[in-house]
């Protein structure tokens, strides 16, 4: 429960901070693009992570699996792939906040 909380404190954060950098910086681009790149970074490598350990559980040989390792692996996976999508609803409503708070209305 600790590591899911943690990645929701680091998600929320660094879209925050993400958001009201780039709407300082790029003051040109309009606010759907900065919140969409601000909620992006977290969500998107940890469901690379877990596309990738799909994927390789999945392509395990039956000698590799042993029991059911496999089929935890690619539930766990799954799990994480939709908890990277909640991150990144969380992660846009955080990068909104922030450029309607911190940075250009």
């Amino acid at each position: 429960m600790i590591p899911l909380f943690a990645s929701l404190i680091a998600c929320v954060a660094v879209s925050a901070i993400v958001s009201a950098a780039i709407s300082h910086w790029k003051q040109q681009w309009p606010a759907r693009w900065a919140v969409f790149t601000a909620a992006l970074p977290l969500p998107i490598a940890l469901g690379l992570l877990c596309a990738w350990m799909f994927i390789d559980a999945a392509m395990a040989s039956r000698e590799e699996c042993g029991v059911d390792a496999c089929a935890m692996a690619m539930v766990f996976s799954m799990v994480g792939i939709g908890w990277s999508l909640t991150l990144f609803v969380i992660g846009a409503v955080s990068a909104a906040f922030a450029r309607r708070y911190l940075g250009r209305p």
